[in-house]
């Protein structure tokens, strides 16, 4: 159902990137997250959890990263145990994007900021899968893996109210890659320039294209020059536009 709406053309999952809309797994985490926040503020002190001083906020926070990133999945039964409290969040969270993707009219701002269409998915059970599908990404984001502190993304995308940081796997590997990438370059640059050598080859006494005659299908390439680069100007011109 994602991918027909144009997959990462329309926002992303994962951090994949697009031009429009954000990245859906980024947002659902966020949603939750400071739904089910919201949720225990106001039911522990009626109010919500911005509005919660230091240590009670600390502690709330405590708690949302036990709910979210413990694994409760059970892999005999192959189901997913949570919370009421999360089950709630969750409803809340679909609700939101069944609205938005669905064409409800309070959403229209906002899918006009991510240059969205007016209704995305007309067909409800459609959705349903769709918020079913951001939740699973959100999730395997979220989650710890199994005997690791790090979750099934490496803690991405980045969510500090759970503590989806980089992780030290993720600092060094990407220090490593760079680092080959450059050595690579310079192995290249180097091979080419002090160890390949070719023959000399001597230069034409004259210019060969002086006696060049032009065909008729090379001057129509002229024709196809100027239309391409007039497509290309009225390109960049919508794209400003």
């Amino acid at each position: 159902v994602w991918q027909s709406t144009g997959g990462q053309q329309l926002g992303s999952i994962w951090g994949h990137g697009a031009y429009q809309a954000p990245d859906w797994t980024a947002d659902w985490l966020h949603c939750e997250a400071t739904t089910l926040l919201d949720q225990w503020s106001t039911a522990s002190y009626g109010v919500p959890f911005a509005q919660l001083n230091d240590e009670q906020r600390a502690s709330m926070q405590a708690r949302l990263k036990r709910e979210l990133r413990t694994n409760t999945f059970e892999q005999v039964s192959g189901v997913l145990v949570i919370s009421t409290d999360r089950a709630e969040a969750i409803s809340r969270v679909a609700r939101h994007y069944d609205d938005l993707f669905g064409g409800a009219p309070a959403m229209r701002q906002l899918r006009n900021d991510y240059a969205m269409q007016d209704v995305v998915v007309p067909d409800p059970a459609r959705r349903v899968a769709l918020t079913q599908f951001f939740f699973w990404t959100s999730w395997a984001s979220a989650t710890t893996r199994p005997g690791h502190t790090i979750t099934y993304t490496n803690n991405w995308p980045h969510e500090p109210l759970i503590d989806n940081v980089p992780s030290p796997g993720n600092v060094l590997w990407s220090i490593v890659s760079v680092v080959l990438l450059l050595t690579g370059i310079g192995g290249l640059v180097w091979f080419l320039a002090f160890r390949r050598h070719e023959e000399a080859v001597d230069a034409p006494l004259s210019d060969p294209f002086t006696g060049l005659t032009l065909t008729p299908s090379m001057r129509a390439v002229a024709k196809y020059i100027a239309v391409v680069v007039l497509l290309f100007i009225v390109q960049v011109l919508l794209g400003a536009l």
